[in-house]
């Protein structure tokens, strides 16, 4: 791994990667909550209790982006496979495709309580 042995207690100078704190959303603006909408609501989403988004204690975008490269790579590998005619490795660049496109629809569709 390219991070290990650099964590902020072991690490000095150049290598030192300093902690952030928690991320907080933004307060809501109180004018854009007394607006009233003059679309129709639905009544069963109207007699939900809203829930409170706690902050979020992770960063999004490292996740996000380690994710992207992630995504790349089995694409380039897929891609390259296919040039060499090596359908053992398509398949299993697929498969590994196919297994993170299920965990993350399982989590965005199942998990998620809104």
């Amino acid at each position: 791994m390219a991070l290990r042995g650099h964590t902020a207690s072991t690490a000095s100078g150049e290598q030192a990667i300093p902690c952030g704190t928690p991320w907080t959303p933004p307060a809501s603006d109180v004018t854009s909550q007394s607006m009233d909408s003059r679309a129709t609501k639905d009544k069963k989403k109207s007699a939900k209790a809203e829930v409170s988004a706690a902050p979020t204690s992770g960063d999004q975008t490292l996740a996000q982006s380690i994710m992207y490269m992630h995504v790349t790579l089995i694409s380039r590998e897929v891609a390259s496979a296919i040039a060499k005619g090596d359908i053992g490795r398509v398949y299993e660049g697929i498969k590994v495709s196919n297994f993170w496109l299920h965990i993350q629809c399982t989590i965005t569709y199942l998990w998620c309580r809104v």
